[in-house]
């Protein structure tokens, strides 16, 4: 099954565990778009998705960018709670190891340029007046990676420099979706390409 990953630019998003998770959209700078993202990019409703690797850029205050990566293949469970995911991220940002998920630090046009200068990728950026995902051709024999915004969506220098870049850019339709929503779309074309393939 070919491997999938998506990245998504949150340009509000903290980056420290310095928020509340009563309070979590709030007082995070809306890191609950990455939370249900994650979920939506990792959970069946009785499984993982093993091949499936999620990439948040957090660049909000105070200590940006940083890079939440959280690789279905590690993972042995995965709550579908938005609140059980920010304890997670709490975790995580605490300087806890948590299994399958990892830290670092990196820039969005730090991870993209890896990946674009990487020839085991395909890299494709989901806006509305792309190509129909439904007419696209995707290669068999490359990793799928998808960027996406947050609720905001991408700054303008980040979508001027990925046009640059000459980055296939994909569309899903003429509506906008949340984040998370796009990211279920995506497998599920993904999967249906495979199922009736």
């Amino acid at each position: 099954m070919i491997s999938r990953l998506f990245l998504v630019k949150s340009s509000t998003s903290h980056t420290a565990a310095d928020f509340n998770i009563k309070s979590f959209a709030s007082s995070s700078g809306r890191m609950d778009v990455i939370a249900r993202a994650i979920i939506s990019a990792l959970r069946l409703r009785n499984n993982i998705r093993k091949n499936v690797t999620f990439l948040g850029v957090l660049e909000g205050p105070p200590d940006p960018p940083k890079l939440i990566r959280a690789c279905g293949e590690e993972l042995h469970y995965l709550p579908d709670c938005e609140i059980e995911i920010a304890k997670i991220l709490v975790s995580l940002l605490k300087g806890n190891n948590v299994r399958g998920f990892h830290l670092e630090r990196k820039s969005f046009k730090t991870i993209i340029t890896e990946f674009f200068e990487s020839s085991e990728y395909a890299i494709y950026y989901l806006e509305k007046d792309g190509v129909d995902i439904r007419k696209a051709s995707f290669p068999s024999d490359k990793k799928l990676l998808f960027i996406l915004g947050d609720h905001l969506g991408l700054d303008v220098e980040s979508e001027k420099w990925i046009r640059d870049l000459k980055i296939p850019i994909i569309s899903l339709g003429p509506k906008f979706y949340f984040t998370s929503h796009c990211i279920t779309i995506v497998n599920e074309e993904l999967d249906r390409l495979k199922f009736f393939s």
